[in-house]
């Protein structure tokens, strides 16, 4: 007997993403203990916030990996040898310089298999539908730069496909692009692409379902994300759109 996925209801509710646009409250639902392991995480979606306490000492850390710039002014006192006293090392004296141009301030990750670990194909390609929500922060700076089509980029394994590069023609196919307009003065788009991740001429198809929105008045990003190979995403298109038609960011 098949799997039932749950209803997009469900995915949805489970990812109980409120956002609080003035500020930096976000709420989502708890997990059972030990229901999320190193698969689960996405790179870079567990900051320094999350680790407890002398979790990582230096039996964790790969010799020659940190540098200076890597280290609070507070910590070279602390260290052996000629450090710099003003500023990082590697500055010369020079003012430090401003903090990175988009920073990442939640994330959740969502599946439609229910119970179980989601399943992947033999190109270990996800088969049933995997997700996630996100929220960044543009710099100031960066906000005279920005635009949806980098976003997309980082979507959509690093290549827009609206505007998809010459070189990549026949590996990435547009399904379909609605802009989005919401309340507040948030704008984006939502896009649906067929994504080839094979570059031996092999058939590696992925389709991947990402909607993105900007707040200009707070530089912040909203994105939500799904994928799965093209047939399971053929299969459950419907729940797709149910779920993407369902998120909204609220303000508080």
């Amino acid at each position: 007997m098949p799997r039932r996925l749950p209803s997009p209801a469900l995915v949805v509710a489970s990812l109980a993403l409120a956002v609080a646009l003035g500020g930096t409250t976000y709420a989502a639902t708890a997990l059972p203990k030990n229901s999320v392991g190193a698969k689960q995480l996405k790179s870079g979606s567990v900051g320094t916030v999350k680790l407890a306490k002398g979790s990582v000492t230096s039996r964790q850390i790969k010799d020659h990996t940190i540098v200076a710039a890597d280290l609070a002014k507070n910590a070279y006192p602390a260290l052996p040898g000629k450090v710099a006293s003003a500023g990082h090392a590697d500055t010369a004296g020079r003012a430090d310089a401003l903090p990175g141009s988009i920073t990442p301030l939640w994330h959740v990750y969502f599946d439609s298999a229910k119970g179980v670990a989601p399943r992947t194909d033999a190109n270990d390609l996800p088969a049933d539908i995997v997700g996630n929500a996100q929220i960044y922060s543009l710099s100031n700076y960066y906000r005279e730069n920005y635009s949806i089509s980098q976003v997309r980029e980082q979507l959509f394994h690093g290549v827009d496909p609206v505007y998809p590069p010459d070189d990549l023609s026949g590996r990435v196919e547009l399904v379909s692009y609605r802009p989005i307009e919401e309340p507040g003065g948030l704008t984006g788009s939502r896009v649906v692409a067929n994504i080839n991740l094979a570059d031996d001429g092999s058939a590696k198809w992925l389709t991947v379902d990402g909607s993105v929105l900007f707040d200009d008045r707070t530089g912040r990003i909203f994105a939500l994300t799904m994928e799965c190979t093209s047939q399971c995403y053929l299969q459950n298109r419907s729940m797709a759109d149910q779920i993407a038609a369902s998120w909204k960011v609220n303000k508080k």
